[in-house]
């Protein structure tokens, strides 16, 4: 037996498992695979739009979108659409005042940004902006083409304005 496969195993026999030693790719001196990045961007639309309705999460994700509304610039920020691209984060896709509009990636409770990036301008997705969410106390987007509908969290507080857009 080699001196290097004798000292891995006495430092496994020691450790008691092979997580101590790096696992199965430290043993064998060969890295795992680092998992592909998560996205920021929205992933495709799987479901029928007629029926597709990312605010059923709003009360859940609340925190990541509350922070993606704050690093949004040119407040008051509204979001266009939410999705979890993993369990643990969630994307929120957002707009300032002007018409940029941002990709953003948070934990689920909103303690860390992972990335927030813009988006270009001819890039669109179908379930964007319907519902489009305005965290209160800001008011809903003013015109004839929304239909606009108060949120509210299980335990009563008002949490914002979901509009519809009726006109597209």
């Amino acid at each position: 037996m080699s001196a290097r496969v004798r000292s891995s195993v006495v430092s496994l026999l020691a450790c008691g498992s092979l997580a101590c030693a790096g696992g199965f790719s430290g043993f064998f001196g060969r890295k795992a695979p680092e998992p592909p990045p998560v996205s920021s961007r929205p992933p495709p639309l799987v479901e029928d739009l007629s029926t597709f309705d990312w605010s059923k999460h709003l009360e859940e994700w609340l925190p990541a979108i509350d922070a993606c509304l704050t690093r949004t610039p040119s407040p008051p920020a509204v979001a266009l659409l939410a999705w979890s691209p993993k369990p643990g984060l969630v994307g929120v896709r957002t707009r300032g005042v002007g018409p940029q509009r941002w990709d953003c990636l948070s934990r689920s409770d909103g303690a860390a940004i992972e990335r927030f990036e813009p988006v270009a301008a001819p890039e669109t997705h179908p379930a964007e902006a319907s519902p489009l969410f305005s965290r209160g106390p800001h008011e809903p987007p003013a015109g004839s083409c929304f239909d606009h509908e108060r949120a509210f969290a299980q335990d009563g507080r008002f949490l914002g304005w979901l509009s519809y857009d009726v006109c597209s």
